[in-house]
């Protein structure tokens, strides 16, 4: 086995993380299990990168709370950083909604105040998550609720954007706030928004968004209205549905202003007291926030129960409650396996399981279902689409639609830059309000698009989605106009091959060989039946035919000559070349004619 700055011994893979990977260990110095995070190989390099996750980790080992995920200790090692954190043995948000679908109100009110008091810790502190989301709530085995990954936390006074400098956004797209997703500066809003749309998923059995691709969802948060939780969860009172609808407000100054105004009014919603020996979360901050029904102070993780629930013992992490009136009699599911969960490992099949024992219902309620309505709805099918919901991929210009009509992840000091181009990643200007960045935002054009849609997810581009994200980045930032022409163009053709071999989505590879037409492609009168022969060539190289990239790389040879008895002698042979692959059956047929009747033109001096 490994071992790891002569204290960790490395053991089995837990999970994976946008940056990192997580592995368990065990530390021989204070001798107990832990989890530790190690930055993946792509950004060991990174100093900018190494830099982010130390800072990062060192703030979050400032986080001591019982509903936080502990960070132990971090490190670097052979110049690769390490964060040693908490193991947890239990299961996740993610996990317990992939297996039941929903939640009781109760269940999903005790988690949602547990998350609220690490939350409240951390803006107390000028601290924000940024990442809330079922997989980085834990559910322990031993009860209670823990906030996991504060692994990309930021202090608010440095004033960071939704972008990294490596163009990345932070967070994750089903759950993230429309502002932070436009490059605003991180706030405790967001978190709170991020948690509203949890809520909504555990009351509603699935977010207030869905759709195919990151990019459609993103613009769903920051356009479209969000459909009445009341819809799709009918048990849910109206005073509860509100709290949440309010923590999904688009804009910010309307959500709650922390963590304890929404825990306060969660406790309102739900019309209880605290149970006893357990004081409720403290007064409210003044209007527009609802009174609170609760007195002062605060018990980390305490939560009563609805009407007509059983109320638990008092405890720092009390155990999720029982049935109540407002839904069917359910048992905290238990599966007969202790999972390990660390903030990477909320997938289900990411950490290995082993049967256990201990995991029995509580008294008095029977075994979840799983999948059972909630009584007088009617089951919500996965498939029907939902408000923002992105259509079939043949819609067309998905991608790079979605990402210029909504402007995602370009902060205005960014998109300022690019208008008076400037190539290379942008600084925040530290002297514009909120409220000036958000009139200045502009839509991303271009090779920023295509970047902006990459930098959300690359991997839904495809397999080749990270390699192309860092092509475009090289080429955005060349200052050589003939380098950046050519280098273009010889992207243009790595993507076609790359969409021979389906290693890039068909849409989004059209797209880029369009952008990077215009950046490469000669505007000679004339020549443009050319331009867009090679476009349709290198987006569908399948359908041409093997000789593909041969046509590809020749119509770019004959766009780059200059002189026009030099073109038309080039055309010429390529005519020939033409004519021999469609009689060898070598290019389509009727593709074949249709490229001959633009080069023939061409050859004979017409063109």
């Amino acid at each position: 086995m490994a071992v790891l700055a002569d204290r960790y011994e490395l053991a089995e893979h837990l999970g994976s993380g946008g940056m990192a990977r997580v592995v368990a260990a065990y530390d021989h110095v204070l001798q107990r299990d832990v989890a530790i995070k190690l930055i993946h190989d792509a950004y060991a390099g990174d100093p900018v990168s190494r830099e982010r996750m130390l800072r990062e980790a060192r703030a979050a080992a400032g986080l001591h709370h019982p509903n936080t995920v502990m960070v132990f200790d971090v490190g670097e090692a052979d110049g690769r950083p390490f964060i040693v954190m908490e193991r947890i043995r239990g299961r996740s948000l993610a996990q317990l909604l992939h297996d039941d679908g929903w939640l009781p109100v109760e269940w999903a009110s005790t988690i949602a105040d547990a998350v609220l008091t690490s939350l409240q810790m951390a803006h107390d502190r000028g601290l924000v998550h940024r990442d809330v989301k079922p997989s980085n709530i834990l559910l322990p085995d031993a009860g209670g609720v823990k906030l996991a990954d504060f692994g990309i936390v930021k202090a608010l006074a440095e004033t960071t954007t939704g972008l990294t400098g490596t163009d990345r956004v932070l967070g994750s797209p089903r759950y993230l706030a429309p502002e932070q997703a436009a490059g605003e500066p991180a706030s405790p809003a967001g978190d709170i928004y991020s948690l509203g749309v949890v809520m909504y998923e555990c009351l509603a059995g699935h977010p207030p968004f869905r759709a195919e691709s990151p990019l459609a969802l993103m613009m769903a948060h920051h356009s479209e209205p969000v459909p009445p939780l009341l819809e799709f969860a009918p048990h849910v009172s109206a005073a509860l549905a509100e709290v949440i609808e309010r923590a999904l407000a688009k804009n910010p100054a309307d959500r709650y202003p922390d963590a304890g105004a929404m825990r306060a009014a969660l406790w309102a919603a739900a019309e209880v007291s605290p149970a006893p020996g357990q004081p409720g979360p403290p007064p409210p901050p003044p209007s527009p926030a609802p009174p609170s029904a609760a007195s002062a102070g605060s018990t980390p993780g305490a939560v009563s129960p609805p009407h007509g629930a059983t109320p638990w013992p008092a405890a720092a992490t009390p155990p999720l409650p029982g049935p109540s009136a407002q839904g069917p009699a359910q048992a905290y599911p238990a599966t007969g396996h202790t999972r390990v969960l660390t903030p990477e490992s909320g997938v289900p099949g990411l950490a290995e399981t082993t049967p256990h024992s201990g995991t029995t219902p509580h008294p008095g309620t029977t075994p979840h279902p799983g999948t059972t309505p909630h009584p007088g709805t009617t089951p919500h099918p996965a498939s029907a689409p939902m408000p923002g919901a992105g259509g079939p991929r043949g819609a067309g210009r998905v991608w790079l639609v979605l990402a210029i009509v909504v402007g995602l992840a370009v902060l205005a000091a960014a998109a300022l830059l690019i208008i008076e181009g400037v190539r290379g990643d942008a600084d925040e200007q530290p002297n514009s309000s909120p409220s000036t960045r958000a009139t200045a935002f502009m839509q991303p054009e271009g090779i920023d698009a295509l970047i902006t849609a990459l930098a959300v997810d690359s991997s839904a581009a495809g397999e080749r989605g990270e390699d192309l994200f860092n092509r475009l980045r090289a080429i955005r930032n060349e200052q050589d106009d003939t380098v950046r022409a050519e280098d273009s163009r010889m992207l243009i053709e790595r993507v076609s091959v790359w969409l021979t071999q389906y290693e890039l989505d068909a849409e989004f590879g059209r797209e880029t060989i369009e952008v990077l037409a215009e950046e490469s492609l000669p505007d000679v009168p004339g020549l443009e039946p050319v331009s867009a022969l090679s476009v349709e060539v290198a987006a569908a190289p399948a359908d041409w035919g093997e000789r593909a990239d041969r046509l590809l790389s020749a119509l770019h040879d004959l766009l780059g000559t200059e002189s026009t008895f030099q073109r038309a002698d080039k055309a010429h042979r390529l005519v020939d070349d033409v004519e021999r692959w469609i009689a060898d059956r070598e290019i389509d047929v009727t593709l074949g004619q249709q490229a001959l009747s633009v080069l023939r033109p061409l050859r004979d001096g017409s063109g």
